[in-house]
């Protein structure tokens, strides 16, 4: 597992001579995506990607399962949720109605009320329509306006002619509305329909964050709003406020707060690109006097605006009202001119009046920036402050104490080699600290080529966290613009942070125990635990004239999945569908950040295949399938294991292990343990501690295969195996074994009908894998004996030494295809012989269920697991006696066609997985 703070490669390009400010149009390409009449950057996927998205969409689709268990609880509801979906449409994009009528028609929800405004008189279809309405208009907004308010339904959609819902939305937004009655507004990620047809250009939001939402108006197209909650705050405005939905979220936030406005993280809503309404009404003075409302109704006097570094983006600039103490705290720069700037330019050219620069200066550090310290000193600079750090005095410890015998209200941690763009740096960072709901501020940190130093950190991505835009050029738009826009992180590095004393002592300090960066981000969670938020402002810009590369320690990262991995697993700054491990990219694992079902209707199960192979298929993929798709569980096949983060979003019940024996396999189960609170289950077929030497794995297995499974089983509630032999084997290495019994899955083989008597002589055959050396030794001289009298049939294995013996050898197939391939071998008699051993004794009879299952008649050794009561022939491991059966059964055709029959039966009344899924479930699940 790699958790460490995430570092790029060099600096590559040089800030232009006009400074740090807006990126100029030629800076900016890709495709432009009006969003709230602003052009926002994004860029075409290509194939690959585009492939990738369509099976992210897929896999985020809701299943039979989750939808009937969406019915069954809405249903059960008082007063189930109506919708009033309104669809504006011009002559343009009349045409494009058929996509949406049709995207509604798809709704896995009933409860909608359909109303189209267009420019002219309704189309005959749609009049003859009971189910769809049309107001003829051509001033669309007000009569949206005037419907969203007449309306007696309890959520409020606006598409335009073209746009689309995926079939899930109204479910997901239904049952969020019931559960969070203070919800009045949801927005949902969404994506746009290319000129080739295909869903593309997903735009992934983060969750609501009040000081963007000041900024831009980045909610989106996809919005929902709650009637109640609507009306409550004066309704719709469509007359010069900016974007009426963005206008409408502000005031709801300005009255009601941030628990007004929620995020649905999931592609719900699709855009067409050309559209029938501009929701940019009245353009920025329209937005800015959206602003004003906000800013007197919440009680901010003074506040201008001015644009900001995006296209469509607003900067607010609040006077400071009084003079606040503020002390910089900072490390002494180890070169003599970085001393110099920081002392004589950045603390002594400031423009606030009350202020300290606190400067550590270590005891070793070099002598002419210990002789200038001294000058300073003697010079008596106001307000300058020097201490001496002692050698193994931590940067943190100091700070701490710093600021903990401090007078001042404004702390600034500035670390060394950072200098400010403009004069105005210090007020506008002191006056955003002493906002009652911000507990941290940061400004824009970029490197003398104009990279940025991200200080901003995404929880949980590329490791413990990544530094948001790192190594990009300062004018980079980032996702969707974001880097160039006002943001509230989870977590603020300590390069150039803001605060206020009261705060820090508020909410504990910083955790001396940890490294710098784990200290940040533990005390941003701290920040948000207090109700407070962290802010990131891009239009403020140090530049970092030293590098400095800091790393998460073993011991802190520890602490910190303890202390907060649900946190970390969910940082709403970024988005549950974004990489883990490429910031901004598609996730890795769709099948995990999918939405699922809040209540949790049904266990979930997380699995993991040792193999895709026989033991993979029948012990794990077999019955998870079967009880997926039966509708006894929820969950997902892993085909490795995952990351903390991705684990603890999944929030499975059952982790199920297949033979996990590996070094990396079992630091994995370890951190399970450690760090969730969820049942492990180890899952075992075969006497993996013992196994033959005749056997072609016996090479592969470590020479401490039991102190390693030993170890693995330590840190597991469970231990399921397929026998009662393999049980009593290891007894002493878990006190809670589960035996489940192999069995067949109906659905791979149940159609099967190989024919009778297909050959020129009977066919009696043998199928398995290279491992069954051993056994096949058993019957070679019988091989040799009969071959003139059968037809040999062999698949997957055959010595050499027989091999001129067997009239047909087939190979291997993939485990999904090996039930038809068996049953294409059309045998007359098959045989299942084994050696005598312990490892043998321990397995199923899995051979004889499959045989059983294609109505094959078996012959099978008089041992172990074949001792089972099956209506099978049993024969001692003697060439005679196999010889003397298998004559005697081909002798009579007919009896020999009804044993199989028998069998056949037998299996089918008693050994289909889907019957016995109780078994696995209590097995996994019960405890």
């Amino acid at each position: 597992m790699n958790i460490r703070i995430w570092q790029s490669g060099e600096n590559s390009s040089d800030i232009n001579a006009g400074g740090i400010g807006n990126p100029s149009p030629a800076q900016q390409t890709g495709d432009p995506l009006t969003s709230a009449g602003h052009s926002l950057k994004i860029h075409t996927q290509s194939a690959p990607q585009q492939a990738g998205y369509l099976q992210f969409l897929q896999a985020h689709q809701l299943t039979r399962h989750e939808a009937l268990a969406f019915d069954h609880y809405i249903d059960h509801q008082t007063a189930p949720p109506e919708f009033e979906i309104a669809i504006a449409c011009t002559p343009a994009t009349l045409n494009e109605l058929v996509a949406t009528l049709r995207a509604l028609a798809r709704q896995l929800y009933s409860r909608a009320r359909i109303t189209i405004i267009g420019d002219g008189p309704a189309p005959a279809a749609i009049a003859a329509s009971p189910n769809l309405n049309w107001i003829n208009s051509a001033t669309p907004w007000p009569d949206i306006s005037r419907l969203f308010e007449s309306s007696n339904a309890d959520w409020l959609l606006l598409l335009d002619a073209g746009d689309e819902i995926v079939e899930h939305a109204l479910p997901y937004v239904a049952e969020l509305g019931l559960r969070c009655p203070e919800v009045g507004l949801i927005y949902v990620d969404e994506d746009q329909r290319s000129a080739a047809g295909y869903p593309d250009q997903p735009y992934f939001k983060p969750d609501f964050s009040p000081d963007y939402l000041l900024a831009f108006p980045y909610l989106g197209d996809g919005v929902f709003v709650r009637r109640t909650a609507m009306a409550e705050v004066g309704g719709l405005r469509t007359q010069d406020y900016g974007d009426p939905f963005h206008d409408l979220a502000l005031r709801l936030h300005v009255t009601y707060g941030d628990a007004a406005i929620t995020h649905l993280p999931d592609v719900l809503y699709r855009r067409h690109p050309v559209r029938s309404l501009s929701r940019d009404l009245g353009g920025q003075a329209g937005t800015w006097r959206a602003l004003s409302d906000y800013l007197q109704t919440s009680g901010q006097q003074d506040v201008t605006f001015k644009s900001g570094l995006l296209p469509g983006s607003s900067r607010l600039r609040r006077p400071l009202q009084a003079a606040p103490k503020i002390a910089i705290i900072a490390q002494a720069p180890a070169n003599l001119a970085a001393c110099r700037q920081l002392v004589e330019h950045t603390f002594l050219q400031r423009i606030v009046p009350d202020c300290r620069l606190l400067l550590f200066v270590p005891m070793d550090a070099p002598a002419d920036i210990l002789q200038y310290m001294i000058d300073a000193d003697s010079a008596g600079a106001e307000g300058l402050e020097i201490y001496q750090s002692h050698p193994g005095q931590g940067t943190l410890q100091g700070i701490d104490a710093a600021i903990r015998q401090t007078d001042a209200e404004v702390i600034v941690l500035l670390r060394a080699g950072l200098q400010p763009t403009t004069p105005e740096w210090l007020p506008e960072l002191a006056v955003e600290a002493l906002r009652e709901e911000i507990g941290a501020v940061a400004p824009r940190i970029v490197d003398p080529k104009g990279k940025v130093v991200g200080n901003a950190l995404i929880l949980g991505c590329t490791g413990l966290a990544n530094r948001f835009g790192h190594d990009t050029s300062f004018d980079a738009w980032g996702h969707f613009g974001r880097q160039l826009v006002a943001q509230n992180p989870s977590a603020l590095t300590f390069d150039a942070l803001a605060l206020r004393r009261r705060t820090y002592l508020e909410r504990g300090g910083f955790d001396l125990k940890l490294d710098p960066v784990s200290a940040a981000i533990d005390f941003g969670q701290r920040i948000r635990q207090g109700g407070q938020r962290l802010l990131w402002l891009p239009d403020i810009t140090l530049v970092a004239t030293t590098p400095q590369t800091e790393s998460i320690s073993e011991t802190s990262e520890h602490i910190l999945l303890e202390r907060w991995l649900p946190q970390l697993s969910r940082d709403p700054f970024y988005n549950r569908n974004l990489s883990r491990s490429r910031p901004f990219a598609l996730v890795d694992n769709p099948q995990v950040s999918r939405l699922r079902l809040p209540w949790k209707p049904l266990p979930r199960l997380l699995a993991f295949p040792a193999d895709l192979m026989g033991c993979g298929h029948y012990r794990v993929i077999e019955p998870f399938n079967a009880a997926l798709n039966n509708g006894h569980i929820d969950g997902y096949l892993g085909v490795d294991h995952y990351n903390p983060f991705d684990l603890s979003l999944f929030d499975a019940d059952t982790l199920l292990l297949q033979r996990q024996v590996t070094d990396g396999q079992l630091r994995f189960l370890s951190q399970y343990r450690k760090f969730f609170q969820l049942r492990l289950v180890y899952e075992l077929d075969d006497l993996i501690t013992n196994v033959p030497a005749s056997s072609f794995h016996k090479s592969h297995i470590p020479k401490d295969i039991a102190r390693r499974l030993r170890t693995g089983l330590s840190l597991c509630d469970r231990f399921i195996v397929s026998t009662e032999a393999l049980a009593e084997a290891y007894r002493h290495f878990n006190s809670d074994i589960r035996v489940v019994p192999n069995r067949i899955d109906v659905t791979k083989w149940g159609h099967l009908q190989p024919l009778r008597r297909a050959g020129k002589k009977m066919r009696v055959g043998w199928a398995g894998g290279v491992s069954h050396g051993g056994d096949l030794a058993e019957i070679a001289s019988v091989v040799k004996e009969l071959a003139d009298e059968v037809e040999w049939v062999f698949m997957g294995m055959c010595p050499d030494s027989i091999r001129p013996y067997v009239s047909e050898f087939h190979a291997g197939v993939p485990t999904p295809d090996y039930p038809a391939k068996l049953a294409s071998l059309n045998l007359d008699l098959a045989i299942a012989p084994i050696e005598h051993n312990d490892f043998n004794e321990c397995k199923s009879n899995l051979k004889l269920l499959e045989y059983g299952i294609l109505g094959y008649p078996v012959i099978a050794s008089n041992f172990g697991p074949y001792r089972c009561g099956f209506p099978v022939t049993l024969v001692k491991n003697r060439s005679r006696d196999w010889i003397s059966a298998i004559r005697e059964h081909l002798a009579d055709p007919e009896a020999l066609a009804r044993q199989g029959d028998t069998l056949r039966a037998h299996v089918r009344a008693n050994w289909l997985l889907q019957d016995h899924l109780d078994e696995w479930m209590d097995a996994w699940f019960k405890f």
